[in-house]
């Protein structure tokens, strides 16, 4: 559904609504501003991004509250999941390769990825795209 024009902010809507109705965590989606995304690579890989940082926060965090935070600026777009979790682990592991995998996905869509923690304050993953490239396909 990503793929799809405005695929994205359903596919949020539906992750977010996912996680409230089978966990005990809150989840929350915010859009601000008009985002319009019709490049299926861009929201496909933004889709993805934040439907790992939000499976990270469920399986490690001890989340109780996630906020999904989508917004369109002029130009470009920013992409936050933020939870109040334990931060991520000092010694990171090795089995895991998702936020390997959420970079990749940032730098071949052109933009930048940012993971800040502190330890017991939560985890904030940060997606920001500069109108660099079109978020409509050429």
């Amino acid at each position: 559904m990503p793929d799809e024009p405005g695929g994205l902010v359903v596919g949020l809507r539906e992750l977010a609504d996912g996680v409230h109705s089978n966990s005990m965590v809150n989840c929350e989606l915010s859009i601000l501003g008009p985002v319009q995304i019709t490049n299926a690579a861009i929201s496909s890989n933004l889709y993805r991004i934040a439907q790992e940082a939000v499976r990270n926060a469920l399986k490690h965090s001890g989340a109780k509250n996630i906020t999904i935070l989508l917004q369109g600026l002029d130009p470009g777009l920013d992409l936050k999941i933020k939870d109040d979790g334990g931060g991520l682990p000092k010694e990171p592991s090795r089995r895991g390769l998702g936020l390997e995998i959420m970079k990749y996905r940032a730098a071949s869509i052109g933009g930048h990825l940012n993971i800040a923690c502190s330890h017991g304050a939560g985890t904030l993953v940060h997606f920001r795209l500069a109108q660099t490239r079109p978020l409509t396909p050429n």
